[in-house]
């Protein structure tokens, strides 16, 4: 907030200090920076110095705008590994994902990589953006269940990774 008072403050001056100059040297152009803002007056040029028209005595100002911040992308790699040694277990389990900071969260990046053992049925099912930064991964785990010998036949587990990709202005 001060910062932007002060560079308001200093447009402003600059603003009169050019006007002051355009009118005391007749007519001159110039150009001030403060900060972001770069403020210029036209010179006034007298085309026709034989026309009776006068010529207009108000200086042309104009306040040019900051640039536009740049959006630079970066990928954070996310492993996950998600266990349950309940050999009947079919459960949604989820956990949190974030990018680093000062990134924001724009979404996944590529394919989802995830190895499940003994193909018992465990499962990615998706990534859901939760925050500005975060998101969670939901996935199922499901276990082989039992043989006819109530031997269990293998517990669940997921394991893999996700590339968030995340973004920040510079």
């Amino acid at each position: 907030m001060h910062k932007t008072a002060l560079t308001i403050i200093g447009g402003a001056v600059a603003v009169v200090i050019l006007v002051i100059a355009y009118r005391v040297f007749q007519g001159a152009g110039a150009t001030a920076k403060v900060g972001e803002i770069e403020v210029s007056v036209d010179a006034r040029v007298d085309a026709h110095a034989d026309s009776r028209v006068p010529v207009e005595t108000q200086p042309v100002v104009v306040v040019k705008k900051p640039e536009s911040k740049k959006k630079v992308e970066k990928q954070f790699s996310r492993r996950f590994d998600f266990k349950d040694i309940t050999c009947d277990v079919n459960s949604p389990i989820s956990a949190q994902y974030c990018v680093d900071s000062p990134y924001l969260l724009d979404g996944l990046a590529g394919e989802v990589e995830f190895l499940s053992k003994d193909r018992c049925g465990s499962r990615f099912v998706n990534f859901e953006k939760t925050s500005d930064r975060c998101g969670n991964v939901n996935v199922v785990l499901q276990g082989c269940g039992y043989d006819a010998q109530k031997v269990c036949i293998s517990h669940a587990f997921l394991r893999g990774s996700v590339t968030l990709q995340g973004y920040a202005l510079q």
